[in-house]
């Protein structure tokens, strides 16, 4: 009978200089901290340019019970891929219909949420910006 293994990644050298431990991933047990550390730090840099506002608004009770409850109606699946005959495409972002920056009033509408996949996102946030013509800097006033 054949050994079930957890992951088909073949092992790869640590990424450390002169660590030569076996993993899967970039780095071995022994400094994924610095892997965590590295994202942590990306996060932070990411979240300077983006709008304080914003910021709280996705970090709020309200939107994560909205994202989870989207994500749930629609099967976690992304609407963007779903093409009858195809194999479904699993949804990792909510996205709103009608940008938060455009229309914050519809930032809570159900009606104007849609799951998506991560690649189906990246077209449509790049479509927006040209159709909304929407700056990266661009922050929401009340």
């Amino acid at each position: 009978m054949a050994s079930i293994r957890s992951s088909n990644k073949p092992f790869k050298i640590c990424k450390v200089f002169e660590c030569n431990s076996l993993t899967r991933n970039t780095y071995c047990k022994d400094h994924e901290h610095i892997a965590v550390e590295k994202e942590r730090k990306r996060y932070k840099n990411y979240n300077v340019s983006r709008d304080p506002v914003l910021i709280k608004f996705y970090n709020s009770k309200e939107w994560r019970a909205l994202r989870d409850y989207i994500m749930a109606v629609n099967y976690f699946l992304c609407i963007g891929c779903s093409v009858p005959g195809t194999k479904p495409v699993m949804a990792d972002v909510v996205d709103h219909v009608v940008p938060v920056l455009v229309d914050w009033s519809l930032r809570l509408d159900p009606s104007n949420c849609q799951p998506l996949c991560h690649a189906c996102h990246n077209t449509k946030t790049e479509k927006d910006k040209k159709q909304y013509k929407i700056k990266k800097s661009r922050k929401i006033y009340f």
